[in-house]
């Protein structure tokens, strides 16, 4: 699982931190990408790549995991 903030030219977008901190905590792989790197970010993915190594190779920040606690899951 990947969780893509955003698919802009840019690479910028607007989230939750606490949220998106929380998730990338379970260990999945949370950043926004251009549309140029899209395709190669879905074949590194499909290949089982380490998606955290692959961002930071293409100058990515992923977002970095938080403290995760029952009290801040959202529920619904």
């Amino acid at each position: 699982m990947i969780v893509l903030l955003a698919l802009t030219d840019t690479g910028s977008s607007a989230y939750h931190p606490v949220m998106a901190g929380q998730v990338a905590a379970l260990g999945i792989p949370v950043f926004a990408c251009t549309p140029d790197l899209f395709p190669d970010m879905m074949a590194a993915a499909l290949r089982r790549e380490d998606m955290a190594a692959w961002a930071a190779g293409h100058y990515i920040k992923a977002v970095a995991p938080n403290a995760l606690r029952d009290t801040e899951l959202p529920t619904g």
